[in-house]
C-alpha cells in the first residue's frame, strides 16, 4: 500500500511568503477611491503646477467731489455776473438816454465822445421833448450840458433864433459831416433830424472838442 506524501514547504518559499504578509500589514488594507474623487484630485494636482498669473490692478477713476462740483459751479455763476455787471456799468449811460428818449418822445442820443477828464454826472434828465445829460470834470468844478430837444428848425433858423439873441455877432461857424455847428464863449448849438442840440456849461470847451461832440450823436 502506497501512502500520499504531504506537500513539503521550501523554506525559501515560506521566507517569501512571510514577508508579504509582513508588507500588506504594514501598509494596511487598501481602500479603492471614488472616480469622481480620483478626477478632482488630477485637477488640483494639475492646477498648482501652472504658473500663478499676476492679479489684474483695475484703475478706479476719481469721481470729483460733490462740493468741489459745487465750488466750480459758484465760481463760475460768479464770474458771470461780475462780467455782466461790468457789461452794464459800461452800457447804462447808453441805456439811460435810451430810457429817457422813449420817455420825452425824441430821438435822443448818448455822445460815444467827451473830452478828457470828464464823465456823465448824474441821471439823465428828461422832459416832454427834451433830454438832457451833465458831464463834469473829475478834477475841477468845471461842467457841461447837453441838451437835445424837438424842433422844426434849419440851420438858419438856429442862427436868427437862437445864437444871434445870445451872442450877436461873436460866434464862429463850423461845417462838419454835413452838420453846421455855431459856437460862441462855452456854447454850442447844431440842428440835426429834427432835433436841436445845445451845449452850455463852465467848461473851457474848445472847438474842436465841441466838433468832436456834435459829431459823435
Amino acid at each position: 500500500m502506497i501512502r500520499d506524501i504531504a506537500p513539503v514547504h521550501h523554506p525559501i518559499v515560506d521566507r517569501v511568503h512571510a514577508a508579504r504578509t509582513a508588507q500588506q500589514l504594514a501598509v494596511g488594507p487598501r481602500i479603492a477611491k471614488p472616480s469622481q474623487i480620483i478626477k478632482q484630485e488630477a485637477i488640483i494636482e494639475a492646477t498648482s503646477r501652472m504658473p500663478a498669473k499676476p492679479a489684474r490692478q483695475i484703475k478706479l477713476r476719481k469721481q470729483p467731489s460733490v462740493a468741489r462740483h459745487r465750488i466750480n459751479i459758484a465760481a463760475v455763476s460768479l464770474a458771470v455776473l461780475v462780467f455782466g455787471g461790468y457789461l452794464t456799468y459800461l452800457n447804462m449811460p447808453q441805456l439811460s438816454t435810451r430810457v429817457a428818449a422813449s420817455q420825452a418822445g425824441i430821438n435822443a442820443q448818448y455822445p460815444s465822445y467827451h473830452p478828457s477828464g470828464y464823465s456823465l454826472s448824474g441821471p439823465v434828465a428828461f422832459n416832454n421833448g427834451v433830454v438832457s445829460m451833465k458831464f463834469a470834470a473829475n478834477a475841477s468844478p468845471q461842467d457841461y450840458t447837453v441838451t437835445q430837444s424837438r424842433s422844426n428848425w434849419d440851420s438858419s433858423a438856429v442862427l436868427e433864433n437862437y445864437i444871434q439873441p445870445k451872442a450877436g455877432e461873436r460866434y464862429t461857424t463850423t461845417q462838419s459831416n454835413g452838420l453846421t455847428i455855431y459856437t460862441y464863449d462855452k456854447c454850442a448849438a447844431w440842428v440835426n433830424g429834427g432835433i436841436l442840440y445845445t451845449i452850455d456849461g463852465s467848461a473851457n470847451l474848445t472847438p474842436e472838442q465841441i466838433q468832436h461832440i456834435a459829431i459823435s450823436m
